[in-house]
């Protein structure tokens, strides 16, 4: 219970941190600014998922299962540190000659320096994700809470750093990076003095990691991925910044509304695969599930009209009154999320149990329809259609997770 309030506190930080950055990019620069951080913004977290390689969830996974064992658990974080610090170099080398060699003439100056920026950020917090996962999976949660705000906390001060420095609208991105070495220099003394971590490295364990990691790895790409398929058709196909800008405003607050979910389903994940490993995982689903019906759906519901209210809010305090359009948009993802909020709870049961490779399937089965969906959509409705697509992805994901679960597990 304790560790469930801690994330809460996180997601109120989380959610202040995303509002507050989004709020000063509009306030301080203009809506096509806000559109081309956040269009960085869904580069960066689905390149940062090719960089930790799946191996957070790997780790999340066998630190859950060996917890008792501190010799195996620091194998294991050794072990993923080690890989994910060499595949997130390779691809920040990747992205520069690519950017450099290949794609310079097709980018404006603005969107060129935003990706050279990326590339920095994706090392540090490929590590950074590892080390969480080895929290999360000691069911170490007041660290994991800690840290998981601080990103977002030091983004937004970057911003207002930026904001008062005068710093052009085209080096805002710069702030992930400057966020994520400062989260590595505070995570480090942390597992040496509080945690005890050294070194041991196995090449069995590292063979395990990455293995477990590349079966995963598909499902985190296009998990992210599908948070970031409406953004990205938006740019694509109607070219208008300023619209990418009002939508990514109001999505951002679907996004933190998503994030209440995440934060059980992080909290849950230890003991899915501790219930499994005992079989008694059918008790503890059903436990679950008794508490979603009770109490999660009331929760959810007051939740999502305080956003409405508290959006509606901020959007007094903008010049620009085109925000406004974002409320129908937001209204339909938050309402998606509501009716497939225990797929989203048990959103990792398959890779928690042992089936990665179920969950990148169901995973990308739910990105490409998304992806259709978003291209069919906007161009009918443009910024409805890209909700209702979205919302859409939510209920594929949920009726094919049941079938998987159905399948493996005889669950539902």
């Amino acid at each position: 219970m304790q560790g469930l309030i801690w994330n809460y506190i996180s997601i109120f930080f989380l959610a202040i941190g995303g509002i507050t950055f989004s709020f000063l990019i509009g306030l301080y620069y203009d809506a096509e600014t806000l559109g081309n951080f956040n269009l960085i913004y869904a580069y960066y977290i689905v390149l940062s998922q090719i960089g930790v390689w799946g191996c957070h969830m790997a780790v999340t996974r066998y630190v859950s299962e060996y917890a008792d064992d501190i010799e195996k658990v620091n194998t294991i974080l050794s072990c993923a540190i080690l890989f994910v610090s060499f595949s997130a170099i390779i691809l920040g080398l990747s992205i520069w000659l690519i950017c450099v060699f290949f794609i310079r003439d097709f980018l404006s100056g603005a969107l060129l320096n935003a990706l050279y920026s990326l590339i920095l950020a994706v090392c540090f917090f490929s590590i950074n994700k590892v080390i969480l996962g080895y929290l999360n999976g000691l069911s170490k949660m007041k660290e994991y809470a800690i840290f998981q705000s601080l990103r977002n906390i030091l983004i937004a001060a970057w911003i207002v750093f930026f904001a008062i420095m005068r710093i052009p609208g085209d080096r805002v991105s710069f702030c992930f990076a400057f966020t994520e070495i400062i989260i590595f220099l505070l995570e480090i003394p942390m597992l040496i003095i509080r945690e005890g971590f050294r070194i041991h490295l196995s090449i069995e364990w590292l063979r395990k990691i990455v293995f477990f990691g590349t079966r995963i790895m598909p499902a985190n790409i296009v998990l992210e991925l599908s948070t970031k398929v409406d953004i990205l058709c938006l740019s694509w196909i109607l070219k208008d910044e300023r619209s990418v800008g009002v939508y990514s405003f109001a999505i951002l607050f679907a996004e933190g509304f998503y994030q209440m979910f995440v934060v059980i389903r992080r909290s849950i994940n230890p003991f899915v695969t501790q219930n499994y490993k005992k079989n008694e995982l059918g008790s503890y689903y059903k436990t679950v599930n008794n508490k979603i019906k009770r109490l999660g759906y009331f929760v959810a519901i007051t939740g999502l009209f305080i956003i409405i209210i508290g959006y509606g809010i901020l959007c007094l305090f903008l010049n620009d009154q085109g925000y406004y359009a974002g409320v129908i948009p937001l209204l339909i993802v938050m309402i998606s999320i509501v009716a497939n909020m225990k797929s989203i709870i048990f959103g990792n049961i398959l890779s928690q149990t042992g089936y990665p490779l179920e969950e990148s399937i169901n995973n990308a089965i739910t990105v490409i329809a998304n992806f259709i969906l978003n291209i069919l959509f906007i161009y009918k409705w443009g910024m409805i259609g890209a909700a209702i697509a979205t919302g859409g992805s939510y209920f594929i994901f949920s009726f094919n997770q049941k079938i998987f679960v159905k399948k493996r597990m005889k669950l539902y």
